[in-house]
Formats: C-alpha cells, structure tokens, sequence
C-alpha cells in the first residue's frame, strides 16, 4: 500500500518552496521606479553650494525626497541574479538531476514487498518532483510580478500623486485670487477664529486650500452661494481643479442659485443655466471620485440639514448623476 499522503506532502512542500523563491523574483523584478525627482532649480542652487536651501524652498513644493534605497537593492539583486542566471545555464539539467536523485534518497515513502523495514523507494517522486519545481517557481513568479505591477505599482502612484497634490494645495493664489480671498475672507463671521484661516488671517499669502476652504464656509451663509460661484472662477487653473470639492462645493452653490431664483420666478433661460451648471459641476466632481455621488445624493435631501440640491433631486440627469435613476428618487 502506497503512502500517497506523505508522497502528496513532499510535492507540496516543494511547491511551497519553489513558490516563495518565484514570488521574491517576481518582486525584485516588477518593483516599479518612482519617477518624482527633486526640483531641478534646487538641485542646481544645492549643488552650487547653497546652504540654504530648506530655508529658500519655494511654497508647496515638498521637503521631503522619495527613499529609494528599495529600488537600488532590486536593481542590484536582479542584476546579479541574471548575470549568475545565464552563467549558469549550461548546469541547469544538471542541477535538476541531483534534486531527482535527492528525491530518490531520502523521499522513500513508498513501501517495497515487505514494507519499509527492508526496501523502501520514492516511487514516481523523482519524476514529478522537478516538474512540480519548475512550475511553482513560475506560478509564484508570475503571480507577484503581476500583482506588484498591477496593484502595488498603483498604491504607490496614488500614494506619490497624493503626497505632490497636497504641495500643490500648499501653493500660495495668484495675485487676482489672493484679493477675492481676503475680501472675501473679512465678510465671513467668526474667520478669524477659523483656525483653517489663522494664517492668512494674520497677513500671510492664502493657500489653494484654504481657497477651498472658503467656498465651503460660504455655502453655510445664507444667499452667499454667488460669492461661492466668483471665487471658484478665481481659482480656475489652479490644483483645485483637480479636487472633487471644488466641484461639489460649486454644484451645492448653482444649486442654491437655482432655487432662489425659481421663488423669484426668474426667467426660463436663467433657471436651465443654473440647472446646467450645477450638474456639470456635479459630474465632474463624480468623474474625479466616485464617492461623490453619496455626498451629492445627502446633500440633496430636502428633509436633511444641507439641502443645496434639493431642487434637482427628482431630476433625471442627476439621478444618472448620483447612479440612483434606477431607484425611486425618494429612496
């Protein structure tokens, strides 16, 4: 009687162990290069010799450089293991012969005619257990080339495009925006105790996100929902057009204006520009995150405490919008 679970036990050691090997490879090997370098302006200014340099760096840029010690390393390592590799080639089969006869010693799972107290053998072991070799050290190889390429490779760039959007929102305003900032800024109640707006309260340059910041203190002002729609005009070219905020703040700011002005039974072509608008600003914050489609959806409950889009609830463009065209406009 054979011991097929114990033959069975050997294969997927092997396996197990071929797979990892594969898996380390494929790592070394799909291990993505960050492309972020520092600024060349510094670069040249620190290298001329300037001390300076953290001191004089510009706003928004970030302080901090990428640690790419990992990317040399697998540069190194993958170097070396395909330089040994083709070295090596002509001794592959017969590195595969001594696993086989390996295998043959010391796998003797298999009983002879009087049981293994006298002859024991690895069977068919030999045969199967390079195969099984080969095979999980190209399954684990792929399948972590793979996932590092396609999910770890994308963690990082999110991670990387993150870290160089919130320098940018560190950025100071242009000069136009700056103004409509601070005129802005001296009309709203209670701004100087914002700590959000502390440091252009006391002088400094307004920042990009405290740009964003502000339209979404104003939409909280009754019948500010212009000023909201000026400074967003303001900031246009600017990092925060690449923010689903900016855009959710400029829809809830149309959607006021819609409503206001159909109690003031404004003209036809003044409502569907305001509708337009509203919704295009509620696509693009959607096209930007996804999420934003729940925010939309709360935001335009007339029951709920924020209710800028509530006007535009049942209507059928934002329910495509807010992915609820399906459903009941009350659900």
């Amino acid at each position: 009687m054979t011991r097929v679970p114990a033959a069975i036990g050997i294969c997927a050691i092997i396996l197990l162990t071929s797979g990892a090997a594969g898996a380390a490879l494929g790592f070394l090997f799909a291990l993505p290069r960050i492309l972020t370098k520092d600024d060349p302006a510094n670069t040249s200014s620190a290298s001329a010799g300037n001390t300076e340099g953290v001191a004089n760096q510009p706003l928004g840029k970030r302080l901090l450089g990428t640690n790419t010690n990992l990317e040399k390393v697998s540069d190194w390592l993958t170097t070396i293991i395909v330089g040994v590799g083709l070295t090596q080639l002509g001794s592959i089969n017969d590195l595969l012969l001594r696993f086989r006869l390996f295998i043959a010693d010391t796998a003797k799972v298999f009983p002879g005619e009087h049981g293994c107290t006298r002859v024991c053998s690895a069977g068919v072991l030999p045969s199967i257990a390079p195969m099984v070799l080969i095979f999980g050290l190209i399954m684990g190889f792929l399948l972590v080339y793979l996932y590092t390429r396609i999910i770890i490779s994308g963690m990082l760039n999110k991670v990387e495009s993150e870290l160089k959007l919130e320098a940018e929102l560190k950025a100071p305003l242009p000069g136009p925006a700056a103004d409509a900032f601070r005129t802005l800024l001296s009309k709203l109640p209670g701004a100087t105790e914002n700590v959000a707006f502390a440091a252009s309260s006391s002088g400094e340059a307004p920042s990009v996100a405290e740009g964003l910041e502000l339209m979404g203190s104003l939409l909280y002002q009754s019948g500010r929902y212009q000023d909201v729609i000026d400074l967003a005009g303001q900031l246009v070219n600017t990092p925060a057009e690449s923010r689903p905020e900016y855009w959710l703040y400029q829809a809830a700011a149309f959607g006021q204006k819609y409503t206001d002005l159909d109690k003031q039974k404004a003209p036809e072509a003044e409502l569907k520009a305001a509708r337009d608008n509203a919704l295009n600003a509620a696509r693009r914050a959607v096209g930007i995150d996804p999420s934003m489609k729940d925010r939309l959806w709360v935001i335009s409950n007339p029951d709920g405490d924020d209710d800028d889009l509530k006007d535009l609830r049942s209507d059928p463009e934002f329910l495509k919008i807010t992915g609820r065209w399906r459903r009941s406009p009350a659900g």
